[in-house]
């Protein structure tokens, strides 16, 4: 038996299938992880849950990158992107680097969802994972530093005006 919230209902159902991998997280790319007695199942790679249709484009690597950019969980998103690759996402998504500096990319590109700006987007390293994360940012953000401060909160008109002169209103401590 194994606790499970099914559509909104915590309760314990029948297992009939459990599948991991060696980290101990629920992963299978050939089927569900896990199947209940009722017929309901789970679809997960590297503990990450998916739907059925996001799941099988990811075992079967067709999943669009328009789709994989717009999924609105961030570590489903993340595990995406990591599947596709960096460098087909950008192709695939007519994407490209308006600027680099360390492990930050800001880029810029057509989503389709807004015919008067191309969409930016901001790919910052996780220090404590080294996961890398595509983080939506306001399209008229042109550099990487206005792009950080924005997601951290800073509106600071300086920012817009001259980025390179306005760093001192944004310099993260760096702990090594």
């Amino acid at each position: 038996r194994i606790a499970a919230l099914i559509r909104g209902n915590a309760s314990l159902h029948p297992v009939t299938k459990i599948i991991k991998n060696e980290s101990k997280r629920f992963h299978c790319s050939t089927g569900p992880a896990i199947e209940w007695a009722d017929g309901e199942k789970a679809y997960f790679l590297e503990g990450i849950r998916f739907d059925y249709d996001i799941w099988k484009g990811l075992v079967d690597r067709t999943i669009d990158a328009h789709v994989a950019i717009k999924l609105r969980n961030v570590t489903q998103r993340r595990y995406a992107i990591k599947t596709i690759g960096f460098a087909e996402l950008v192709k695939s998504l007519g994407f490209y680097i308006i600027e680099t500096k360390g492990d930050y990319r800001l880029l810029s590109g057509d989503l389709n969802d807004d015919f008067l700006k191309r969409a930016r987007i901001l790919q910052v390293k996780c220090p404590s994972t080294g996961f890398d994360y595509f983080i939506r940012v306001p399209p008229d953000a042109e550099h990487i530093q206005q792009a950080l401060a924005w997601t951290f909160g800073f509106t600071d008109t300086r920012f817009r005006n001259d980025p390179h002169n306005a760093s001192h209103l944004y310099a993260p401590e760096v702990e090594t």
